[in-house]
């Protein structure tokens, strides 16, 4: 059976341990056949900061966007 795979990579280098097993989880599973997407957190463009703290909502990036769909499609 097919499976959607979401991998999520949230450490910044891309020489890291971390990122050599994300490269081989997504190889292995689309080896298997099973679709794959990666979101590496580097490269996601947004501003982390709260300028009004919680008294008031943020409107998300286009880049958080994207990765919040890919996580309710997952």
């Amino acid at each position: 059976m097919k499976k959607r795979i979401l991998v999520i990579m949230g450490h910044p280098g891309t020489q890291s341990f971390c990122a050599s097993l994300a490269d081989a989880y997504v190889q292995g599973a689309t080896d298997a056949g099973h679709a794959v997407q990666r979101i590496d957190v580097r490269d996601l463009v947004f501003d982390p900061i709260l300028h009004e703290g919680y008294r008031q909502i943020q409107a998300l990036e286009p880049d958080l966007l994207a990765a919040q769909q890919a996580l309710k499609e997952r």
